[in-house]
């Protein structure tokens, strides 16, 4: 019992990674020496022998009984794989191999898809929290705005003036709510919001408001835009923030005036008044292209350049079905960086069609023409 355990110990640490049916299976051969070479078997006995005398105390160290060595090969040739006709050894082995592919091959691919659904999914959960996170945001600060926020001590005692203990708590909340969500200003360097209503927690609060309304406050930054962005840039320069601050309102307000426009669900969009083309001849058929990338382009990947003030890294080349032409796969480094995104996650989700923020693609013409102007910038 003990010697088969020892077996199976040995299988399961030696074939990491095989399921444990095929590690019982491979320790019972090999505790029967059923595909031991003659050599091996003898030495085995030898081994064995020697082992139970010295157990037994039935001879002296080193000797071995030749009948106990015999006894023992014998009973191994009864279990031996080679023994066994021709025939029968070659059915076992077509058998092996069709169990190999049904137990061992299929599931492994089984394992493989599930296992790549599940990357994919938490991928996809990963993008959606992000974009929910901006969301939250812009919603946040259209929650808060309404919320008048004190600048003085006066206005702070009067915030629970003719008020219950629980509405006193919560416009001194609000006040704390309005200069995180409406001014952007860290949680860390106001009092905790807190949750209970109790005069211990009235008191702290009305103690820790008394340094924050006195600060003057910060310039009211733009809306949040409802969707993930570009990191700022570490060191703006004052017209860079003043432009980026102006791009930043004029989108916002586009955004306010869209979802007023959509409101009822419907709108009636402007008539173009860029003349409608004449029906042209049928073009001739065009040659077909090769629907994969050749080497010129694979060599792409790994590639770094700069495009509109930001630095991309190609990740990928391949052929793009919906713009039916091999397109480069890139990603915004800084924005990459930011959402904590590697390049594992930037290769899923364009094969699986995730949408990822940081993640673009561009015809091989146009990402060589970044390339190359990206080297002569850089001199």
């Amino acid at each position: 019992m003990e010697s088969g355990f020892g077996h199976l110990d040995l299988c399961i640490r030696s074939l990491h990674g095989t399921p444990i049916q095929g590690c019982i299976g491979v320790a019972h051969a090999a505790a029967l020496k059923a595909f031991a070479t003659a050599g091996g078997k003898r030495k085995a006995a030898k081994a064995a022998a020697r082992k139970e005398a010295r157990a037994t105390g039935t001879t002296g160290a080193g000797a071995v009984d030749e009948a106990v060595v015999q006894a023992k090969l014998a009973a191994w040739e009864t279990t031996s794989f080679f023994n066994l006709p021709r025939e029968e050894r070659w059915t076992l082995i077509k058998d092996i191999q069709r169990r190999y592919k049904i137990v061992v091959v299929a599931a492994d691919r089984a394992n493989a898809e599930a296992e790549a659904r599940g990357r994919v999914d938490r991928l996809k959960a990963k993008a959606a929290a992000h974009v929910a996170l901006f969301v939250n945001r812009a919603g946040n600060r259209d929650k808060h705005m309404k919320i008048v926020p004190g600048t003085s001590l006066a206005g702070l005692a009067a915030l629970g003036a003719g008020k219950s203990l629980k509405d006193h708590l919560q416009a001194m909340r609000d006040q704390i709510r309005v200069r995180i969500h409406v001014y952007e200003i860290k949680a860390a360097a106001l009092p905790a919001i807190g949750s209970q209503d109790t005069v211990d927690e009235q008191a702290r609060l009305a103690e820790g408001l008394k340094a924050i309304v006195v600060l003057p406050l910060p310039r009211l930054p733009p809306p949040p835009l409802p969707y993930p962005v570009r990191p700022a840039h570490p060191a703006p320069t004052a017209e860079a923030t003043v432009l980026d601050m102006h791009h930043m309102g004029r989108v916002s307000d586009a955004i306010t005036q869209l979802m007023h426009l959509t409101s009822e669900g419907s709108f009636k969009a402007a008539r173009s008044k860029v003349p409608r083309r004449s029906a042209r001849a049928p073009a001739a058929p065009s040659v077909p292209r090769a629907r994969s990338a050749n080497a010129a382009s694979l060599a792409l990947v790994g590639a770094e350049f700069e495009e509109s003030l930001i630095s991309w890294k190609v990740v990928g080349v391949d052929w793009s079905e919906e713009l039916d032409e091999v397109v480069v796969w890139y990603y915004d480094v800084a924005m990459a960086a930011d959402l904590e995104l590697d390049e594992d996650e930037m290769n899923l989700a364009r094969k699986t069609g995730v949408d990822l923020a940081p993640l673009e693609c561009s015809s091989t013409c146009e990402v060589r023409r970044w390339i190359k102007a990206s080297k002569s910038a850089r001199g």
